[in-house]
């Protein structure tokens, strides 16, 4: 007994055909011959992106390393000129990005040694 519901087939458990205990060569190579091929380019493919993006990951976070060490040593080498230019606020703002760039270099630097 056969029963068909959204083009799914389900089966009384008697109806199920039983797993021969044995397949002749000559079987077996025709099941071998028609079997769909697995498509490993398509893998490959995926391993080769995930590596790009890895890389280019990497690129920009060197990049983004060097510009924030550059931005830390110039905000240095101006600190006597921005406290007398800017207002309270912003020499507040900009201490607390000094400090939230160097955080971000030591975490960079903690998640390179984690490797």
């Amino acid at each position: 007994m056969v029963i068909s519901l959204n083009k799914a087939k389900f089966y009384n458990m008697n109806e199920i055909p039983q797993v021969p205990s044995s397949v002749s060569h000559k079987k077996l190579n025709k099941f071998m011959v028609n079997a769909r091929k697995e498509n490993t380019s398509s893998i490959d493919i995926e391993l080769g992106t995930i590596e790009d993006e890895s890389k280019s990951l990497k690129n920009l976070l060197d990049q983004w390393e060097n510009i924030s060490k550059e931005v830390l040593i110039s905000m240095s080498n101006q600190n006597s000129l921005i406290s007398e230019r800017e207002n309270p606020k912003s020499i507040l703002a900009l201490g607390a990005m000094e400090a939230h760039i160097r955080m971000a270099l030591q975490a960079l630097k903690a998640s390179e040694e984690s490797k």
